[in-house]
């Protein structure tokens, strides 16, 4: 197994994500790094560093409660919840659409990102229609793709190379 190389900001990213959550396995997911690496990385900080970021983490939890509060004594709460789940939504579903990107995602992370996708989309107010035919299409076109692959794998090439299989 190689080990992947990361930069002294890709370094400072797994720090403050492990501050953030507080797992050593959804970080280590997350960065494609063991998590041991995650916890020597966290370890070689330091103990003054480490509690510089979980207080930088803690004031921006803060931080973000205080808005809520805010939003939802102003009555937009919602509304920007709204917004924030669309943009979540059409952002997944950009990356998901885009064939080059579909092919560099694992097959795992593919239905993970699918599953994501639904998820978000069925708790959406204002997509009651949507999730259900928005989940089967892309897990149609994530399927295809990953049988695609597979034959082309076992038998070489195909007709089709160059087109997009998820069309």
């Amino acid at each position: 197994m190689s080990r992947k190389t990361l930069q002294d900001d890709e370094k400072n990213a797994v720090c403050v994500r492990y501050a953030q959550t507080g797992s050593l396995r959804a970080v280590a997911s997350e960065y494609g790094i063991s998590p041991m690496r995650v916890k020597r990385l966290w370890e070689a900080l330091g103990e003054q560093q480490q509690q510089v970021l979980r207080a930088s983490v803690e004031d921006l939890r803060q931080e973000v409660e205080t808005t809520i509060v805010r939003s939802e004594l102003t009555g937009d709460y919602l509304e920007r919840v709204i917004k924030a789940r669309d943009a979540a939504i059409a952002e997944l579903w950009a990356r998901l659409s885009d064939a080059k990107l579909r092919r560099a995602m694992s097959d795992k992370n593919l239905i993970a990102a699918c599953k994501t996708l639904y998820d978000m989309s069925s708790g959406a107010e204002k997509r009651q229609s949507e999730p259900n035919d928005l989940f089967m299409v892309l897990n149609q076109r994530i399927h295809n793709e990953i049988n695609h692959n597979y034959y082309i794998q076992e038998h070489g090439t195909t007709e089709a190379d160059g087109s997009d299989s998820g069309n």
